[in-house]
């Protein structure tokens, strides 16, 4: 089939749709929640539209919670709120854990609403390969923009150029972590239009296990005698990534 012509021939161009789109531009347009970045396999994906239940979340401090909210949300008409306490400390964390695929490059994408009281959110995915232990770590401090990954040897370097997720309602900015668990390095980070090239960087290597298993991790704290919220939504774990 000639591109831009009609399916069933290849005589004549449409004048007034454009055809010939991929199947990945399809499934966008029936629905689908990987829009953002398309690449990779997807082995899940949550919207919240059925809940929280699949996450164990957390929150810690006065005034803290987390609840399955209708507030804000991204992508479909609910995402997970996270309410940090007022204290210094205070903070909300939620995690998913899954059996460990075939080791391929791996990618976490998730979206993220905060208010202007989140002064920290910290993500990325721990495997237990059986083996050891490997963490890779993305810090983020919404003051200065700043992103920084965890090294080795427990170090957190700076990537640049920073990147300032405005808070604004209903406004979520996209982060996506790209992983090699094969060479326990990291590939890439995405912060909206700022991609960050991690590739050869080593993540942090822990303790000896005997377990095999994943987990994606999302934390944040909050600022001193405020309640600060954040909503996450449409959380998309991908295998085979370039």
């Amino acid at each position: 089939m000639a591109h831009g012509t009609p399916d069933w021939g290849a005589r004549v161009p449409k004048s007034t749709v454009y055809g010939g789109i991929d199947l990945a531009e399809h499934a966008a347009r029936v629905g689908s929640q990987v829009t953002f970045d398309r690449r990779g396999d997807v082995l899940w994906f949550d919207d919240f539209s059925g809940g929280i239940n699949k996450w164990v979340v957390s929150a810690n401090g006065t005034g803290s919670s987390y609840s399955w909210s209708a507030e804000s949300s991204e992508f479909g008409p609910f995402s997970a709120k996270l309410v940090c306490g007022t204290e210094v400390w205070g903070g909300g964390s939620m995690l998913r854990a899954y059996a460990l695929p075939a080791l391929s490059q791996l990618g976490f994408e998730f979206a993220i609403n905060r208010d202007a009281d989140i002064s920290q959110l910290t993500f990325g995915m721990v495997v237990y390969d059986g083996t050891i232990t490997t963490s890779y770590t993305i810090r983020y401090t919404a003051a200065s923009g700043l992103f920084e990954y965890q090294t080795t040897g427990g170090g957190y370097p700076d990537l640049t150029p920073t990147k300032i997720l405005h808070p604004y309602r209903h406004l979520f900015h996209i982060l996506k972590l790209v992983i090699n668990p094969t060479n326990k390095k990291y590939v890439r980070l995405i912060a909206d239009n700022i991609v960050y090239d991690l590739a050869d960087l080593d993540a942090w290597q822990g303790a000896p296990v005997d377990v095999e298993y994943a987990r994606c991790n999302i934390n944040v704290v909050g600022t001193l005698n405020e309640n600060a919220v954040a909503y996450i939504d449409r959380a998309i774990l991908t295998q085979n990534e370039p």
